[in-house]
């Protein structure tokens, strides 16, 4: 692998002195001068691979997945998103997760992919359950399951993330993966709106809320704040 990215980038330096326009002026053409900052990004990245740098690794691996610069090797892909993930860094088990899912280059396995996506979680990376309740929510590299979804998004809100009390107040509004719950979706509507100015759509789900199922849910949004803010 060492040898042919440096062999590409041999040639990049063959490319770019054969771009001298006539008059001895240096007119690199586009085409050459792209090739050649994208040659250069992958000899960067995998110097630090190689010299144990968690991301560029993943970064690497991302590289062979999906034939960005150099020929598309799945069997590279998993090998550097393992280094990575060895180290702890988070998208590499994500990256995994969705290798063993969709299968590529290996036998698709939706059990090891739910591994590894709860390994993902179990890390000290403030993303991951936003990102693992959007992956379980909408189905994509997973098969969807909206109570697991609840579970990542539940924790994404912990966090403060605006986005995860949306996706919340509509899960409880509709009874997806929850029991449906006016006051708990008017609580997470009323926490996202109190981020945005915006009374909507907390106001709309009041209507088909009692006045007292109003007033617990509002009580409950500001023990939310004083308890995680």
């Amino acid at each position: 692998m060492r040898f042919s990215i440096l062999l590409f980038f041999s040639f990049s330096m063959l490319l770019y002195s054969c771009s001298y326009a006539k008059g001895g002026q240096s007119q690199l053409t586009d085409s050459a001068a792209k090739y050649m900052a994208n040659i250069t990004v992958i000899v960067l990245t995998e110097k630090k691979a190689l010299e144990g740098d968690a991301k560029a690794q993943y970064d690497l691996g991302d590289m062979y997945e999906h034939g960005r610069g150099i020929e598309q090797d799945y069997k590279q892909a998993m090998e550097w998103y393992s280094k990575s993930a060895q180290q702890g860094y988070a998208w590499a088990h994500i990256a995994i997760a969705q290798i063993y899912y969709e299968g590529k280059g290996v036998a698709a396995d939706s059990a090891k992919a739910e591994e590894w996506y709860n390994k993902a979680g179990e890390l000290d990376d403030p993303e991951m359950p936003l990102v693992l309740g959007s992956i379980y929510y909408y189905g994509k590299h997973i098969g969807r399951n909206y109570s697991v979804a609840a579970k990542w998004y539940i924790k994404a809100a912990e966090i403060g993330y605006n986005s995860a009390y949306m996706s919340l107040g509509e899960m409880y509004s509709k009874g997806q993966g929850v029991a449906q719950d006016y006051v708990m979706a008017h609580m997470y509507y009323n926490l996202w709106g109190m981020q945005f100015g915006s009374s909507y759509p907390r106001d709309a789900i009041a209507k088909l809320m009692t006045k007292e199922q109003i007033y617990e849910a509002q009580k409950m949004a500001r023990e939310w704040m004083e308890k995680h803010q």
